[in-house]
């Protein structure tokens, strides 16, 4: 499951960078400001944000409602709040629709693993990946 999302990741980031270059500079950007406030803004991506959303979505959510409906339905509904958490973390309303295969690729993880670490696990490499796209694949403008 790891490949086809940091293939994904790459899809997404040349989609996006050829729409808008400035799409994942960022973390240039806040580096130029302070190396330790690009240091926390990447924790808190790669890190902190993953670990309370698998925890939350995919962990406490996920074990209530799979008490009461089949495996689909919760994967549904989890991914479907998931989803519209992160409208408010784009500016672009229809930037959530790329999150979809994610979101399903999440809730296959944690549905076959049985468990919110596989979950966790592949969120935190997909958040590493996409902030990292920037430095393997500098936007030239």
């Amino acid at each position: 499951m790891a490949l086809p999302l940091m293939a994904y990741a790459i899809l997404w980031d040349t989609l996006l960078d050829h729409f808008n270059p400035a799409a994942f500079g960022q973390y240039f950007e806040l580096f130029k400001i302070s190396p330790w406030l690009s240091a926390y803004s990447s924790f808190s991506s790669v890190i902190l944000s993953p670990v309370s959303e698998e925890l939350f979505f995919r962990g406490w959510m996920w074990t209530g409602l799979r008490k009461h409906w089949g495996p689909l339905a919760t994967a549904l509904a989890t991914a479907t709040v998931w989803l519209m958490l992160h409208v408010s973390s784009f500016s672009d309303f229809s930037a959530p629709i790329w999150l979809i295969p994610v979101a399903l690729i999440l809730s296959l993880a944690r549905h076959f693993g049985e468990s919110v670490r596989a979950s966790l696990a592949l969120h935190i490499l997909y958040n590493s990946f996409i902030a990292g796209l920037p430095w393997l694949f500098p936007v030239t403008t």
